[in-house]
């Protein structure tokens, strides 16, 4: 870039577009608000990009009538408009985005004394374009900080959800032995009834050996009664 308005073609048309113009002027519908201060305000207050010269020269130099259409406050301010969109074509690539009206107003109106004709003096900051670059860092920053939040959300969310699990499971099985010891319970306790317990407790042997003694108790007089039976009969046959 620095290489292309050093080189004698563009001193050339530079020196003759000033001469040329040097004793012309041009109205600005925007009054006394100079090029520069138009052109900030005129800054994508998403990207943070200047307009291109033309744009910024067509809202300084046109209006829109009812019919919408563009009427030019001289024809001076017109064909320096062309002039300007031509000089952005010859210098600018296609796919570049031009950034750097200075360049272009210099070629087109020339500088003197380091100030830049057309472009006027400096601009004052406002409410609408300040510190766009910085503003669009931060909310950068935010926005991965957000993500970094919502990450550890989800991871958090996810192992609470595995402890909840693990614990559902655990109180389940707490329950199922619970559920097996009671039955066990009832069914030793049906195994023994009053008469054979006598209100005792008593282990499984235990009651076992006293059922057999009962059962012997049980079964003494019919051993008693064949015994006799017995004796009598051995009587008769003598």
């Amino acid at each position: 870039m620095l290489q292309l308005f050093a080189s004698p073609e563009f001193k050339a048309l530079s020196l003759k577009n000033a001469n040329n113009r040097s004793n012309q002027k041009v109205i600005a519908c925007t009054g006394p608000t100079p090029f520069a201060q138009t052109e900030y305000d005129m800054i994508d207050e998403e990207t943070g990009k200047l307009p291109p010269a033309s744009e910024v020269w067509m809202a300084q130099h046109s209006t829109l009538n009812a019919n919408n259409e563009r009427k030019w406050v001289d024809s001076s301010s017109e064909n320096y408009y062309h002039e300007i969109r031509i000089t952005e074509e010859e210098v600018m690539p296609v796919d570049e985005t031009v950034n750097d009206n200075e360049d272009v107003l210099r070629v087109v109106f020339g500088a003197r004394s380091g100030y830049v004709r057309g472009k006027g003096t400096g601009y004052k900051s406002t409410t609408k374009g300040m510190n766009t670059n910085n503003q669009n860092g931060k909310i950068e920053q935010l926005e991965a900080q957000v993500g970094d939040l919502t990450a550890r959300l989800a991871y958090q969310a996810k192992h609470n959800l595995a402890l909840t699990q693990r614990f559902e499971k655990f109180m389940e099985m707490v329950e199922n032995e619970r559920h097996e010891s009671s039955s066990r319970s009832g069914h030793m306790e049906d195994a023994l009834t009053p008469e054979e317990t006598n209100g005792e407790d008593y282990t499984r042997d235990e009651c076992s050996n006293k059922a057999r003694r009962a059962e012997k108790k049980r079964s003494a007089p019919c051993k008693q009664v064949s015994n006799s039976r017995k004796k009598n009969r051995e009587l008769r046959e003598e």
